[in-house]
């Protein structure tokens, strides 16, 4: 029964942050709004209906409290399972814990500067001179918010692959055999998480995506040699 306080309560702050962003971001809408549309300069944005920016507005605002209290999320859940675990195992929690943050703003980071500019670039030029683009503003923000949500969930890769190990579901000798399958799973994830259709901006994730595989690799392969180091000398 403590437990569910304790959960209702770190719940309950977890919301109030998100609550706190969401306010802090709709006093500050314009500059989201502009920054937007900075990413596709010369293209002319419309609205089809009464409100329609408003609701636009409210969106963008709401998108942006829940990137902005991942941190929060992350450090409210392992501050919470923490008690329950060894001190190893806390300090395991604290580097996966930092892992997906520093990942999640990396896969932001690389959606808004590489993967949203490519894609509108692309969308703007093809059929340049046959038809004109409208875009309407609340598709086109949607589409830019879950660029980069799937962005960061996509560069949470290599934590998945710890996770894996750790439980001893993949060992990195099986990730390195079978890296074929790896590859083609975590390329089809990429391409079914990356809303845009246009090829250059399936192909970039597809590298993005081996990389990431390739860094994972490496990590489990460096975890192992550390416990293979750790068990002898507790044994002795």
């Amino acid at each position: 029964r403590s437990h569910c306080v304790e959960f209702r309560q770190r719940l309950f702050w977890t919301l109030s942050v998100l609550f706190l962003f969401f306010i802090g971001c709709i006093c500050n809408s314009s500059l989201f709004v502009i920054l937007l549309q900075s990413l596709s300069p010369g293209i002319k944005f419309l609205q089809f209906a009464p409100g329609e920016c408003l609701l636009t507005s409210l969106k963008i605002c709401l998108y942006v409290g829940v990137m902005l209290v991942v941190p929060c999320v992350v450090h409210q859940t392992v501050v919470f399972i923490s008690p329950g675990m060894a001190k190893f195992q806390q300090r395991a929690a604290i580097f996966f814990a930092f892992s997906v943050l520093v990942l999640f703003v990396s896969g932001i980071l690389f959606g808004f500067f590489v993967l949203v500019p490519t894609a509108m670039i692309f969308f703007a030029n093809y059929g340049l001179g046959v038809v004109e683009p409208l875009w309407s503003f609340d598709k086109y923000s949607g589409f830019i918010f879950v660029t980069l949500l799937n962005s960061g969930l996509v560069f949470q890769l290599p934590v998945f692959q710890m996770v894996f190990s750790t439980f001893h579901v993949f060992s990195s000798l099986q990730m390195i055999l079978k890296w074929r399958w790896f590859f083609f799973l975590s390329v089809v994830a990429s391409g079914v998480l990356t809303p845009s259709v246009d090829p250059i901006t399936q192909i970039l994730m597809s590298f993005v995506v081996i990389f990431l595989y390739g860094l994972g690799v490496c990590v489990v392969l460096f975890t192992e040699e550390i416990s293979i180091v750790k068990v002898p000398r507790l044994s002795m």
